[in-house]
């Protein structure tokens, strides 16, 4: 069942759009193909949750091992930048935090991209195109 609910994660997160240009003919914004929650510390993260509250789209995932990651690949679309929840529990403490996706500005946007979510120590969650 959650493998399911992680093939719906692109629907509620991203547009419907292809790679390519818009309708005036120039790219929005830019192309993602994959979403990887990325565990950077020495301990596993478990009841991980992924919110996306203007679709209502949740994604869970039971754990993800110390030092790991989880990648979902999906077709490519224009990354909508909606606004996001990922919550889990480590060390017998729940948190719950919003992304903020750090997008560089010389972004080469005529390529596909992943969008990165890296929980740290302590509740510390970063995540980057």
């Amino acid at each position: 069942m959650k493998w399911i609910l992680w093939m719906l994660l692109p629907v509620a997160l991203l547009s419907c759009a292809g790679p390519g240009a818009g309708s005036s003919g120039m790219l929005q914004n830019e192309f993602i193909d994959s979403l990887i929650i990325r565990n950077t510390t020495n301990e596993d993260i478990l009841n991980v949750e992924l919110k996306v509250p203007s679709t209502g789209g949740v994604v869970e995932y039971n754990r993800i091992l110390a030092g790991r990651e989880h990648e979902l690949d999906f077709p490519p679309r224009e990354h909508e930048r909606r606004e996001a929840y990922l919550s889990w529990e480590q060390g017998g403490q729940k948190y719950r935090r919003q992304i903020h996706s750090l997008i560089p500005a010389d972004l080469d946007k005529s390529r596909l991209h992943k969008v990165v979510v890296f929980v740290g120590v302590n509740g510390q969650l970063s995540a980057q195109v």
